[in-house]
């Protein structure tokens, strides 16, 4: 039973014995019915005397009757056990209560305000819940994370065992993924209502920061939104959902949201490109004017001055300090400016003079949320790479091979004279070696490739190798879809399906860089001089690339038509040159100052 202003009734039929209240003015009446009133002279002057008193006399009557009833109202009150709600964090209830606590541990319940961060005061606001829930109530805890976890899955009844399991909860250093742990709300409810009746109410409370990268289903599509939608609801029906939010719109966080090295393959002495994309989330400057917002109150209701959200956001665009870390050493330091909701991009060189696994961090300095600070990249660094080529028309002079010219891009001599070691074989021996410690994988002019050859081809790209391959006039474009293309159940390797052979009607025609938008080109940005562009090809095949898929067109005929495609593949990279590397019928392509570099781009990439 509920009543207004928050007052409730543990035991609301103990009502009943107000009837009692009335016996007090009962036996009253009861008394003055029985008397008999009869007159004689001596009482005359007593009545007199009394007269003057009378008032007084029935004013003290009718408060010890009041008195009399208020003794057996208050009784029967006290005895209903009366509550009033409102001024504590938990609602009393006159039934047993489950009462299912949902912790958000998403990486940015790690935000700081007010020297503690949300995820700390998300724990002690659960635990207040706990301390001021009515013995007999129980209690479930899950974990908001991805996936999510829960923590005590039978309602516990025992307050300072399920303290134990709260405290002992950590951050979870990622997102939070609502729809699973809205399922497992559900079926926790559910376990609830089947293995304690006696715990008739269910409440849910929601300890989250709202963050919208966890929250945001209205973006999703329809179809997830109504699915997010009903599995609420249902929720909804099995409990009463309280939301607490622990998050401040005026809050900012700056972040390394990127972090990219230009070269995967690193050789020693190689100058390294380290970037990295540095963001400042929060409000916008003119939705700060109009909302400024309040201290909050945090602990028992004391309000505590959070930092100033002002201070990071003048701090941005002055510049924020942006340092590159290796192997645990301070290197070199930039800054970046940035207004609110904005980006900046940040580059650093560097040289590694030793081989092995080298940790690159970048960092940027300290503000409400650490664990965004930091971006990592492990860089394993090496001497020199090891190439096999597969020479699909194998000759004992190498010019006359298919691969001849490929070698010699591949180790040119000079200074660079050493750092790639190339080996080759001919196709005939491609399933009988072993494809473990080589770093890619060249192959030129092969006809076919057989079922085995391609699981040999996936099995090695599942290690993150890397593989390239030119075509020719001997390759058999039917047996490369089969098996290599992903038709009818095989394996896919290739980045697009191989169509029929085109003849280009103007060979000199300039080639298409596609606004040099692929790395493995962005060398030969500015730098026409070099020929890329007026490489003759006459022959090449038409590469069917699917319009929604993965693949990335690297290089195109003045026509459009793909020359060069790539795509990663399993944990490796593929790429295919649609045209000859050895033939003078197809392509010029070696013989202009542009192949080298283009080859050891694609051997970089």
């Amino acid at each position: 039973m509920m009543l207004p202003l928050g007052f409730e009734l543990l035991n609301p039929w103990m009502l009943g014995w107000l009837a009692a209240a009335a016996a007090p003015l009962l036996i009253h009446l009861w008394n003055r019915r029985r008397h008999v009133e009869t007159y004689f002279a001596a009482m005359e002057f007593l009545l007199r005397a009394v007269e003057a008193s009378r008032r007084r006399l029935r004013l003290e009557q009718w408060l010890l009757l009041a008195v009399r009833t208020g003794i057996l109202v208050l009784a029967v009150l006290a005895a209903a056990d009366p509550l009033w709600e409102g001024l504590a964090v938990v609602p009393a209830r006159g039934q047993p209560t489950h009462r299912v606590l949902v912790v958000d541990a998403s990486f940015s319940m790690g935000y700081r305000a007010g020297g503690k961060s949300r995820f700390q005061r998300a724990k002690e606001i659960a635990a207040r819940i706990v301390d001021e829930s009515p013995p007999g109530d129980g209690f479930t805890l899950v974990l908001m994370a991805s996936p999510p976890r829960i923590v005590v899955a039978t309602p516990a009844r025992n307050p300072a065992d399920f303290r134990k399991e709260l405290d002992a909860l950590e951050l979870w250093h990622g997102k939070a993924d609502l729809w699973r742990t809205l399922a497992a709300v559900e079926q926790v409810l559910l376990d609830a209502r089947r293995d304690a009746p006696r715990l008739t109410a269910h409440e849910v409370y929601f300890l989250t920061d709202l963050a919208r990268s966890d929250w945001a289903w209205a973006s999703q599509d329809s179809a997830s939104r109504e699915a997010f939608l009903q599995r609420s609801r249902r929720v909804a029906e099995l409990a009463h959902l309280v939301v607490i939010d622990l998050g401040q719109p005026d809050a900012f966080n700056a972040a390394v949201s990127e972090l990219t090295v230009d070269q995967p393959a690193v050789l020693v002495g190689d100058p390294v490109q380290v970037r990295a994309e540095v963001r400042l989330y929060g409000p916008s400057a003119s939705a700060q004017e109009r909302s400024p917002s309040p201290p909050k109150p945090e602990g028992n209701g004391e309000a505590t001055r959070l930092p100033d959200p002002s201070q990071l956001v003048e701090r941005a665009r002055r510049g924020l300090a942006v340092e590159l870390v290796v192997d645990g050493r301070p290197v070199d330091k930039q800054a970046a400016r940035l207004s609110p909701g904005g980006k900046a991009n940040v580059a650093f060189a560097w040289r590694f003079d030793t081989p092995g696994d080298h940790v690159v961090e970048v960092r940027l300095e300290q503000d409400g949320l650490e664990i965004d600070n930091h971006r990592y990249v492990v860089l394993p660094v090496r001497r020199r790479l090891r190439v096999l080529c597969v020479d699909g028309r194998p000759s004992s002079d190498p010019f006359r091979s298919a691969t001849g010219y490929l070698q010699a891009a591949l180790a040119p001599r000079g200074p660079r004279a050493g750092r790639v070691e190339v080996e080759v074989i001919p196709d005939s021996r491609l399933r009988e070696t072993s494809l473990a410690g080589y770093d890619c994988l060249f192959f030129a002019d092969v006809a076919r490739f057989t079922a085995a050859e391609a699981r040999l081809l996936d099995g090695y790209l599942q290690t993150g190798g890397g593989v390239v391959f030119f075509l020719g006039p001997q390759v058999q474009a039917d047996a490369y879809n089969r098996e290599l293309a992903g038709a009818a159940g095989s394996l896919r390797v290739l980045p697009a399906r191989l169509g029929p052979l085109v003849t280009r009607s103007d060979a000199s025609a300039r080639l298409n860089p596609l606004e040099y938008r692929h790395p493995i080109l962005r060398v030969f940005e500015g730098h026409e001089a070099a020929g890329l562009l007026t490489t003759p090809v006459f022959r090449h095949y038409r590469l069917d690339v699917a319009p929604q898929g993965a693949a990335n067109v690297v290089l195109a005929t003045g026509e459009g038509e793909p020359l060069i495609v790539e795509e990663s593949i399993q944990r490796g990279r593929v790429i295919v040159v649609s045209t000859a590397v050895d033939d003078p019928q197809w392509s010029a392509m070696p013989l202009w100052p542009s192949f080298v570099p283009l080859v050891q781009e694609m051997l970089q990439y």
